[in-house]
């Protein structure tokens, strides 16, 4: 069993550092997924899209 303790810990220990960077990086970058998207809404609007692209074009 104590073996496989050390490995253990670093996969928990990976994980927590991925947990941590996405945290980081939504703060950071909060519409990152909207930059990836030629549309400009990288999210599940649900029909929003065209509202807030229309939204947009009049400011």
């Amino acid at each position: 069993m104590w073996e496989y303790l050390g490995a253990s810990l670093g996969l928990a220990a990976l994980c927590a550092g991925w947990v941590v960077f996405q945290r980081w990086l939504e703060r950071v970058d909060p519409d990152g997924r909207r930059s990836e998207d030629p549309q400009g809404c990288g999210r599940s609007c649900s029909g929003r899209c065209d509202e807030m692209e229309t939204a947009r074009r009049d400011e």
